[in-house]
């Protein structure tokens, strides 16, 4: 996953997903590390659940 930020960039490469129930809000807290996450409606054209991709920074 490339990210481009206020002029610089930052390359993370993908180290979980998950499937979350679309209630389960903690995916998106605040870290310690420097990991992205993002979060997109699953399955397809449905907003039952929510598939989480982490990535940590390369």
């Amino acid at each position: 996953i490339i990210v481009y930020w206020q002029g610089k960039e930052y390359d993370y490469k993908i180290s979980e997903t998950e499937i979350v129930p679309k209630e389960q809000t903690d995916v998106a807290q605040p870290t310690v590390e420097p990991i992205i996450t993002i979060t997109t409606c699953h399955p397809l054209f449905s907003t039952k659940e929510r598939l989480v991709v982490i990535g940590e920074i390369i």
